[in-house]
C-alpha cells in the first residue's frame, strides 16, 4: 500500500512537524498540569494532616482510660503464700487480712467395693434408680441395660451433679467411680432404688467432703473466728475481695492496696501520646531557612492551635484541686511534656481523691443559699464526655425518681399463694407455709429474688409487707395478687427523675438525668439524683429564681478529660476540626482528578486536530509543489523567441 507523502513527518515541508505538535501540546497542557501539581500538593498535605490525626486517635485512647472511675479505684492484691491468690474488684476496700489456711476443700467420692470383669459386666437389674445431692430432689437416672457402661452413661447424663466413670483397676478388673461435681459439706450424695440404698452393690468412701477453711487470729485467741466456703474460693473476706485456696498455709498474709503503680503507667502512656501529638505536629510544620523550605503544614493555623492547646492544658488548674504538677505531669524547656512517676505515686498515696481530680471529669454541686446545702448534697457528678463543655449550670429538678411498690396487709394463712409479677421475670409464687408470717415471707422473697435475679427487694414497714423494685424508674412495673387472706393493700408506679440542666429539659431514666444529646453544651452530661419526694417538696417552695434549684453544677475536667476532649473534638468523625478539614481536601482531590481526567480526553482531541491540520499542510504543500513543477515544465517547453 503507498504511503501518503502527507504521512510522512515534514516529508514536504521540510519540517518536524511532530516536534511542533509535541511543544504545542505541552503549552495546552500547562493548565493539567497546574491541576496535577495543585492535587499532589493537598496529597502530601493530607497525609501529614492524617499523621498528625493518628497521634491524635492515641492521645485520646490514653487519655480516655484515665476518664473513668475503675481505672482509679483499681486494687493490687499480694499473698504471702504460694497456696492462696487473691483478686480484687475496682473499687474494693483496701487492707489486709492474716489467716491460716486450715483445709481444702474437697468433693464427695465413692467407688464400688467390688470389681466388674468389663464395662459390659450387669452392675444392677434395676432400669432406673434415685440419686439425691445433698438436701436437693431426687433425680430418676436411666440405667440403661444395667451394664456398667450403661449406668456410667445414665448417670453423666442425667447432669445431677455427680459424675461417674468406669475405672480399669487391673487388666480384666474395673471399680464404678462416683465422684461429686462439687466440693464442700454439702456435696454428698445418696443412689437408691426404692427402699435399696445399695443398688450397685456396696460402695467405699475414696474421699469425704469437706469445706475450706480459713482460720483468722492466733488458734490461742479469744477473738479467733473461721471462715468456711463450700469451694475453694472466699469471696469478701475482704469485702470485694476473692481468695482462692489450694492447699493448707500457716500466716498467709493478703495486702490490697491501689494500683497506684498501673495509674503512673497509664499516665505515662498518656503523656507519651500527648508528646506524640507535639513531636508530630513540629515536624510537619517545620521551616528550614537555609534551604528555604517548609514541611508541608508550615504556617498552618490549625496545627498552630493544637500544638498551643495541648501545651496550655498541662498547666490549667482543675477547679480547687490546682494543676496536674502537684501529680508530676509538668512542661519541660524544651516543649515537651514530663511526667514524674515517684512524684505521682506520693501525690495519690497521701490524697487519693484530690490526685484522682486532677485527671477526671469533676462536678461540683453548690446551692446559693448555705440552708439549701442538703438539696445540692442529692446531685453529683456521673459522667462526661469529650464533647462537654466545662461551665457553670442550674439543675433545678421537678420530679425525684420512684421505685416501684406494692404493699401487702393481714394475716398469713397456711397454704396460700402469693404471686409477684415483674415484667421480663419468671412470676414469684410463693405457697404459704405453716409457721409463715410477714417477716419469714419477706425473707423468702428476697432469697428468691436474689438466685433469680428478679430485681426485688422485700421488708416488713409498719406492719405490712412492702415489695419494691431494686431499681428506680417507670420501668419495671411491679403488680402482686394473692388467694387468701392477705390483701394487695396499695399498689405504686415507679418513676424518672425529672428536671433540667442549665434551662434545658433533661432525660430522666431512674436516678439519672441525662442532657440531650442535641444540645452543643451540655452534650455527654448525665447527672446522679438521690433527691426525695420531700427534697422536690422543699425546692419547689424556694422563692423566685430559685425556685425548684437544687444548686448550681460546677463542671470542671481534669488534664485527661481536657485531652480527651481536645483530641475528641479533632478527630471526631464528620465533625472533628482536623478530620473536617482531611475530608475538605480528601474531597478536593477527587474533584481535581475528575478535571485532570476531563482535560486528558480534551488533550487527546487538540493533539488529534493538531496532527490533521499539519497534516493537511503537508497534502496542500505537495500539491502546490506539484503543481510548480507542472508550470516549471510547462515554460520550459515553450518555443524561444528568436527575435
Amino acid at each position: 500500500m503507498a504511503t501518503s507523502l502527507s504521512s510522512v513527518d515534514g516529508l514536504i515541508s521540510g519540517m518536524s512537524t511532530s516536534t511542533v505538535i509535541s511543544q504545542l501540546m505541552q503549552i495546552e497542557k500547562a493548565p493539567q498540569d497546574r491541576l496535577v501539581a495543585q492535587q499532589s500538593t493537598l496529597g502530601t498535605k493530607v497525609n501529614s494532616y492524617q499523621r498528625v490525626n493518628s497521634k491524635l486517635v492515641a492521645l485520646q485512647s490514653a487519655a480516655d482510660k484515665l476518664t473513668h472511675t475503675e481505672t482509679w479505684t483499681a486494687r493490687s492484691t499480694t499473698s504471702s503464700s504460694s497456696s492462696v491468690s487473691a483478686t480484687a474488684t475496682s473499687g474494693a476496700l483496701t487492707g489486709s487480712v492474716t489467716f491460716d489456711v486450715q483445709q481444702v476443700a474437697k468433693a464427695q467420692a465413692y467407688v464400688s467395693n467390688g470389681t466388674f470383669s468389663s464395662t459390659s459386666a450387669i452392675v444392677t437389674t434395676s432400669p432406673s434408680v434415685t440419686l439425691t445431692k445433698g438436701s436437693g430432689s431426687p433425680v430418676t437416672v436411666n440405667t440403661g441395660d444395667g451394664s456398667l457402661a450403661g449406668v456410667v452413661a445414665g448417670i453423666n447424663a442425667a447432669n445431677a451433679g455427680v459424675r461417674a466413670s468406669a475405672v480399669q483397676v487391673a487388666p480384666g478388673s474395673f471399680r464404678l467411680q462416683l465422684t461429686s461435681t462439687t466440693t464442700g459439706a454439702d456435696s454428698d450424695f445418696v443412689i437408691a432404688d426404692g427402699a435399696n440404698t445399695t443398688p450397685f452393690g456396696a460402695l467405699d468412701e475414696t474421699v469425704h467432703r469437706q469445706d475450706a477453711s480459713l482460720l483468722v487470729g492466733d488458734p490461742l485467741s479469744a477473738g479467733k473466728y473461721t471462715v468456711t466456703s463450700h469451694s475453694n474460693t472466699f469471696a469478701d473476706v475482704l469485702p470485694g475481695v476473692t481468695l482462692t485456696v489450694t492447699a493448707p498455709a500457716t500466716a498467709v498474709t493478703v495486702d490490697v492496696t491501689p494500683a497506684s503503680s498501673n495509674l503512673a503507667d497509664s499516665v505515662q502512656a498518656m503523656v507519651t501520646a500527648a508528646n506524640g501529638v507535639l513531636t508530630e505536629i513540629k515536624a510537619q510544620t517545620k521551616y528550614d531557612p537555609t534551604t528555604k523550605t517548609g514541611a508541608p503544614l508550615v504556617g498552618d493555623s490549625l496545627m498552630r492551635s493544637l500544638q498551643s492547646q495541648v501545651l496550655s492544658m498541662v498547666t490549667q488548674t482543675t477547679g480547687s484541686s490546682g494543676s496536674a504538677a502537684k501529680a508530676g505531669v509538668q512542661l519541660a524547656q524544651d516543649g515537651t511534656i514530663t511526667f514524674d512517676a515517684a512524684k505521682f505515686q506520693t501525690a495519690f498515696a497521701a490524697d487519693p481523691a484530690g490526685t484522682t481530680a486532677l485527671f477526671m471529669p469533676v462536678g461540683t454541686m453548690a446551692h446559693p443559699d448555705p440552708a439549701q446545702s442538703a438539696l445540692a448534697s442529692k446531685v453529683r457528678l456521673l459522667t462526661a464526655n469529650d464533647q462537654t463543655v466545662p461551665g457553670v449550670y442550674d439543675v433545678k429538678i421537678t420530679g425525684a425518681a420512684r421505685q416501684a411498690r406494692v404493699e401487702v396487709s393481714g394475716t398469713v394463712t397456711p397454704g396460700e399463694t402469693l404471686t409477684i409479677n415483674v415484667p421480663g421475670k419468671t412470676a414469684l409464687a410463693l405457697t404459704a407455709g405453716p409457721s409463715d408470717d410477714l417477716a419469714s415471707l419477706a425473707v423468702r422473697i428476697n432469697d428468691a429474688a436474689a438466685t433469680g435475679s428478679l430485681g426485688i427487694v422485700a421488708r416488713v414497714e409498719s406492719g405490712k409487707l412492702e415489695i419494691r423494685t431494686s431499681g428506680y424508674g417507670a420501668t419495671p412495673t411491679l403488680t402482686a395478687s394473692t388467694n387468701g387472706a392477705l390483701a394487695v393493700s396499695s399498689t405504686y408506679a415507679g418513676a424518672d427523675v425529672a428536671g433540667s440542666i442549665n434551662g434545658v429539659i433533661s432525660v430522666g431514666s431512674g436516678q439519672v438525668l441525662v442532657a440531650p444529646l442535641t444540645d452543643n453544651t451540655l452534650h455527654g452530661l448525665a447527672l446522679l439524683v438521690t433527691a426525695s419526694d420531700a427534697d422536690v417538696a422543699t425546692a419547689a417552695g424556694l422563692a423566685g429564681a430559685q425556685q425548684n434549684l437544687f444548686g448550681k453544677f460546677t463542671y470542671a475536667p481534669g488534664l485527661a478529660q481536657r485531652f480527651d476532649s481536645l483530641a475528641g473534638d479533632a478527630v471526631r468523625t464528620g465533625t472533628g476540626r482536623l478530620t473536617s478539614v482531611i475530608t475538605g481536601d480528601q474531597n478536593e482531590i477527587d474533584s481535581l482528578d475528575l478535571r485532570i481526567t476531563d482535560w486528558d480526553s480534551r488533550l487527546a482531541l487538540k493533539e488529534a486536530n493538531y496532527r490533521t491540520q499539519y497534516a493537511n499542510l503537508e497534502t496542500a504543500l505537495g500539491k502546490l509543489k506539484s503543481q510548480s513543477t507542472w508550470l516549471s515544465g510547462q515554460i520550459s517547453s515553450l518555443p524561444t523567441s528568436t527575435g
